[in-house]
Formats: C-alpha cells, structure tokens, sequence
C-alpha cells in the first residue's frame, strides 16, 4: 500500500472491497470488512481485536469462496504462490500492490464483469433453440476469455515468478502484453500444477475469433474448428458452461486474493499511523 495514501483513502481500499464482494454474494466476508471499517473509526485501536477480525476475514474469504471442489483446489494453489512470494520477496509483492495503476486495473475488472454478465443474461433470454444458446455461450466465453480471464492468469504468472525470484524490475507491464499461450508454455516448462486452466481451450478461442465454427443439429453440439492449426472440438452446452464457469472461477479467485492483500496492508499503514500519532 502507497505510503502516500491519506487515512480517508485507506478507508476506501476496504469499501471498495466490500463493494467489490457484494457483488460476488460474499454477505459475511462483507460483515467483517465492516468490522474492520468500525475499528477504523475507533479514536483507540485495539490490535488484537483488529488482527483476529482480519483473520477471521481471511477463514471466511476462503469458505465463501469455496462453493465446489474446483474453487477449492485452485484457492488452495493460488494461497500457496502468494505465502512463498511474500516470504520470500515481500518489498516486490509490495510494490505489486502499490502501484499507480492497481485501481484502474481492478475497475477495469469489474466492469468487465459486469458488462459480460449483462451480456450473458441478454443473449440468454433472446435464445429460442439449442444452437442459439450455444452460440450466445460460445462468444460470451470468447468475451470472457480477453475481459477478464487473460488477466487473473497473467497475475498468476507474476506470483509464480515473485516466489522464484526471477521477476526483474519493471516487467510488471510486459508480463501483461503476454497472451495465455505462453503463460500456459511456463507452467508447462516448470511443471506447475495447470488448474487455473482447466476452463480454458484455445481451440474454442481461435475459433470463435474466426467464426469456424458448426452446429449438429443431430448431436445438439458445436464443433469448433482452429483455422491455423486445423484442430477441431465439439461441446454441447453444458460442456462449454462448465469450462465457463471455471474462466469465472478463476477471475473471481485472483480479484478476492488481491483485495485480501490490499486489505491487509491498509490496515497496517493504518495501524502504523495510529501508533505513531500516539508516540509523537
């Protein structure tokens, strides 16, 4: 957290969080970030019972976000990364956090959010046959893919490179022009576990992007066809909503884990601030 940032801004990290968690239907994770707010306005902080609602926050972040097995398994990698990095390169992950352009980013996120899940609802509602549901389906994961997606695996990549060490100063804006292709080249190089794409397929992607792609009305199945690869795969419905849901999945797991970090050192620059005003 910016060390610059006033007292009422460090406010609105956590308010923009509980937003941000509304939205997701996290009521008790928002309860605590309220907590938390209350102590805050508090002329005496307690540290202890600031420290103990923070965790009790982190236990329900977990639990809320871990509806099904897939949740759970990918929370689990992502807390792994996160606690070998900032073992390790605490002062980078810091600087992570504290960059300018960290709230434009999560703005940018979370409008996508909510652009592509209005999108997802209107061509829903206008689809009448099995191939116009598909079809809906089919570009808003395409959609999905480059709003959101592309950037939580891009953010996975950077705590896999912080916990090794190899991330060199000012790569942050380069590690975000690279295309999911060669984050998923990394994770294969290194032999890291692939959850976090289990929900893509680059088949689908390509094709969307070229419109080769073919209904059977016979199978209820689109065939999606990768014009340079000549590759091909087909899904019904419910299997392209599945690799769906994990795209979403995903991006909510990535948002979650980054405001908890935000969270967490607003409430120490907070702290801070207070024992120094009292030792002054």
């Amino acid at each position: 957290m910016a060390a610059q940032l006033s007292d009422t801004q460090l406010k609105e990290v956590l308010t923009s969080s509980q937003a941000l968690l509304r939205e997701f239907k996290m009521k008790t994770s928002v309860q605590f970030i309220g907590y938390l707010l209350n102590e805050f306005e508090r002329s005496e902080i307690i540290y202890s019972y600031l420290n103990v609602t923070f965790k009790n926050l982190q236990k329900t972040l977990e639990y809320e976000f871990g509806t099904n097995e897939y949740r759970k398994r990918i929370f689990a990698y992502l807390n792994k990364r996160v606690r070998v990095a900032m073992i390790s390169y605490i002062d980078k992950v810091k600087e992570m956090n504290a960059a300018p352009e960290i709230h434009d980013v999560i703005f940018d996120r979370v409008n996508a959010f909510r652009i592509i899940g209005k999108l997802s609802k209107m061509l829903e509602s206008s689809s009448k046959s099995e191939f116009e549901r598909l079809l809906g389906l089919s570009y808003s994961y395409a959609a999905t893919v480059e709003g959101v997606y592309k950037r939580s695996v891009q953010d996975c990549y950077v705590w896999e490179r912080l916990g090794t060490g190899a991330l060199k100063n000012n790569t942050f804006s380069a590690i975000h022009e690279m295309d999911i292709p060669k984050v998923v080249d990394y994770f294969d190089r290194c032999f890291i576990e692939k959850s976090i794409f289990e929900g893509y397929d680059d088949i689908v992607r390509n094709a969307i992007a070229h419109s080769t792609i073919y209904f059977d009305e016979n199978t209820n199945k689109m065939t999606y066809k990768d014009k340079r690869s000549q590759r091909e795969v087909s899904y019904d419905f419910d299997g392209l909503q599945e690799k769906y849901q994990k795209l979403w999945d995903v991006y909510q797991m990535v948002l979650v884990k980054n405001q908890l970090l935000r969270i967490s050192d607003a409430c120490v620059e907070f702290l801070n601030r207070k024992r120094s005003k009292r030792f002054a």
